[in-house]
């Protein structure tokens, strides 16, 4: 079984509730509302994938400095995202 974190996911199922929301007051006539809940989702979207970017996980090691403090015997795994 897949172990899940909810914190993972938290932010967006927000954002995926908002989107229901909005749909259903568009549905409904309420095109007012669900303009402005529409603009505020894309705005926190917006600030969920800027605080999970990935360059946000610290400064990048380099290749000779990944080496120098290797000891031996170490591995060096090199992970790029995506």
């Amino acid at each position: 079984m897949m172990d899940m974190d909810y914190r993972q996911w938290f932010g967006m199922s927000g954002v995926m509730a908002g989107l229901i929301v909005v749909v259903i007051n568009f549905a409904q006539g309420d095109v007012v509302f669900a303009t402005i809940l529409l603009g505020m989702v894309i705005v926190l979207f917006g600030l969920l994938v800027w605080w999970t970017r990935p360059e946000r996980g610290g400064p990048h090691v380099s290749h000779a400095a990944a080496h120098a403090a290797a000891k031996d015997g170490d591995v060096i795994v090199y992970w790029r995202p995506g």
